[in-house]
């Protein structure tokens, strides 16, 4: 079977607009998505925050065991003993460390933004994109490629968010 290029192209410009999520769900994914970046952000800074808590512990015990051995209060031995536990737990919480809240973390709304605005206008999108973009939208939205036949697109596999629209478009006359 023989199909011009512009048929094909405006075929699957069809198959895609049958496949994109309509705008209010994709804003309601917009939305948790940003919804639970921002609760695992917040997750992050209590955890920095308990980190930050133990390090000045640690530092301070360091500072007490100083003091303890420059007054005699401890001997050499334990002081080792006790210095080298302190440094192991810090030595710990650095490998450990899991960073400062980066500006691409506050970029998370723009970049929600930008993911709905693909999804709604997916086809628009593809119709624009370069052929390596195109790869990888291709990559993204059908994981394991598009079948073509008897003049139809499908997928076995649709990428996550569209886990549950159908896997071809619906009938449209030509």
């Amino acid at each position: 079977m023989s199909l011009r290029k512009e048929r094909l192209e405006r075929l699957f410009a069809e198959f895609l607009e049958g496949v994109q999520p309509r705008a209010d769900l994709a804003a309601l994914f917009r939305a948790a998505v940003v919804e639970v970046w921002r609760a695992k952000e917040a997750d992050a800074v209590a955890l920095r925050a308990a980190r930050q808590r133990q390090v000045s512990d640690l530092e301070a015990r360091r500072s007490k065991l100083v003091a303890a051995l420059l007054d005699d209060k401890i001997d050499q031995e334990t002081y080792e003993a006790e210095i080298r536990s302190v440094r192991t737990k810090l030595a710990e919480l650095a490998e450990n460390d899991i960073g400062d809240v980066t500006e691409a973390d506050l970029e998370v709304d723009a970049v929600a933004r930008f993911a709905e605005y693909v999804l709604v206008n997916l086809s628009r999108f593809w119709s624009g994109a370069r052929p390596d973009q195109k790869q990888r939208l291709q990559t993204v939205f059908f994981p394991e490629g598009i079948d073509f036949s008897e003049e139809k697109f499908r997928t076995p596999v649709n990428g996550l968010i569209f886990n549950d629209l159908p896997n071809e478009a619906p009938e449209k006359p030509i």
